[in-house]
């Protein structure tokens, strides 16, 4: 109060010609910096906020990314199953399959949590098998990548720029083409049709009857509206940073972004179906329900049918050819 006195007597002094006293001059000077400094900080803040929450533009050009499928109505459908990372794991794929005594004829539908490719022994059989039961999907951040390299080589000769990056942009994960070398393989060997059907993975898939997404790694909480969502964030996050922003790696954040969901949805009742958090194993919360059991690491393939709650799940192999 004795600083913002001095303050007004100061501009008062200025205004009627005195010259105005030095601990005047200094208490002037130093509120002016205090309220520069706060204009500044919520001009930072504001847009930090508009930053974090437009970032479209992160998506690489050869991305080919459907952003949003929603499924307007489940009527007619018998079950409807959302299942976790298969990595190419095919066999425990049929094995689940049967397990959950599966039919697209008889009304059952089913949505991959992403995560179909890469890491597993036969990842272009996952998506043929996939497609060939009818199955909807997300794309997770390894089918991210395959799509990437595959849609780049339908377009041109040469992989490499002079750094060894595919020359997609500023991503936030460039694709070094000799440290991707399974991805590569992988999108050198898809048929158009298995290239459409990675493709037409969507980011995200809701259903409004449901108050339910279905996507790979996460949502964030703060976004109200799903084409908010930031395409690498929905792929790649596991926490919630200390300024409210999603990170990829656990440690880096303060919470759980599925914890942080629960928190501030919990009047909404809006429910997510996620994979990717292998290392985490099933996660049932309230709102948010974690499918990805490491199922190739020899864990669990996990699925959930989504009406009832119940689980289906078989135990996985070991596979020693891990790329």
């Amino acid at each position: 109060m004795a600083s913002n006195s001095l303050f007004y007597r100061s501009l008062t002094a200025i205004r009627e010609g005195h010259r105005p006293s030095a601990v005047g001059v200094v208490a002037t000077v130093f509120l002016i910096l205090v309220l520069v400094t706060i204009v500044s900080s919520l001009s930072w803040t504001q847009n930090e906020e508009s930053h974090t929450i437009q970032r479209h533009d992160r998506i690489s050009r050869y991305a080919n990314l459907i952003r949003l499928r929603t499924i307007e109505t489940i009527s007619g459908y018998r079950r409807l199953f959302a299942m976790g990372d298969i990595h190419g794991c095919l066999q425990d794929f049929d094995a689940l399959l049967k397990t959950m005594q599966y039919s697209h004829e008889q009304g059952d539908r089913l949505i991959l949590l992403g995560d179909l490719t890469s890491k597993g022994p036969d990842s272009l059989g996952v998506i043929r098998r996939a497609a060939a039961v009818g199955a909807w999907c997300v794309r997770g951040n390894h089918d991210d990548k395959v799509i990437r390299i595959a849609t780049f080589l339908r377009h041109h000769s040469s992989p490499l720029t002079a750094e060894g990056r595919l020359p997609e942009g500023p991503v936030p994960d460039p694709i070094r083409w000799n440290t991707k070398k399974d991805h590569v393989k992988i999108a050198r060997e898809l048929t158009d049709t298995d290239y459409d059907y990675l493709a037409g993975c969507p980011l995200i898939i809701q259903i409004p009857s449901l108050l339910s997404s279905f996507v790979h790694a996460g949502l964030d909480p703060r976004l109200d509206y799903m084409d908010e969502q930031d395409a690498y964030n929905c792929m790649n996050m596991r926490s919630i940073g200390v300024n409210g922003v999603p990170v990829k790696q656990k440690l880096d954040g303060m919470i759980e972004w599925s914890d942080a969901w629960n928190k501030i949805r919990s009047s909404s009742g809006e429910k997510v179906y996620y994979g990717h958090a292998a290392s985490s194993g099933l996660r049932l919360k309230n709102l948010t329900f974690g499918l990805d059991t490491g199922c190739v690491n020899g864990g669990q393939l996990t699925a959930m049918e989504v009406l009832s709650g119940q689980l289906y799940q078989v135990p996985c192999h070991i596979h020693d050819n891990q790329i």
